[in-house]
């Protein structure tokens, strides 16, 4: 199903109440929320789960998605105890982007099982995610 809306609607009004994200994407719906900036900094503090899914890869720039996601879930709240972000596009750059926020203490779940890590990004995860009981991604190797 697309998003039923051209622009943000379903997400005003949510910004202090919102605590659990679950959204299968399209480019459609990545350009609205860049849009009307669905995505930015700090709007959803009490945020606890964000899971975000690239449903038509194919489409879509490579990584587009997964980029936006991660620029939102690392700008939203200290909160934020589980991320998913699933995308076949998905870049290891998610590892700099959490270490360079720094603000990721409460993460419980990381799930970005697209993402093909080396043991040297897991364990920069793991330093700065104190509270990371589950992680989900490929390893590379060395």
């Amino acid at each position: 199903m697309d998003y039923p809306f051209k622009d943000d609607t379903l997400f005003r009004g949510t910004s202090n109440t919102l605590e659990y994200l679950s959204m299968n994407v399209n480019t459609d719906v990545i350009e609205m929320a860049q849009k009307y900036k669905v995505f930015g900094g700090n709007k959803y503090p009490n945020l606890r789960a964000f899971r975000i899914k690239n449903i038509n890869t194919r489409l879509m720039r490579p990584g587009a998605p997964s980029k936006a996601a991660t620029k939102f879930a690392l700008s939203v709240s200290s909160k934020l105890e589980i991320l998913a972000v699933e995308d076949i596009a998905m870049e290891a750059t998610i590892v700099p982007s959490i270490v360079e926020h720094g603000h990721m203490s409460s993460l419980q779940l990381l799930a970005i099982p697209d993402a093909f890590l080396t043991l040297s990004h897991i364990v920069v995860l793991l330093e700065q995610t104190p509270m990371l009981t589950d992680l989900h991604c490929h390893y590379t190797g060395v």
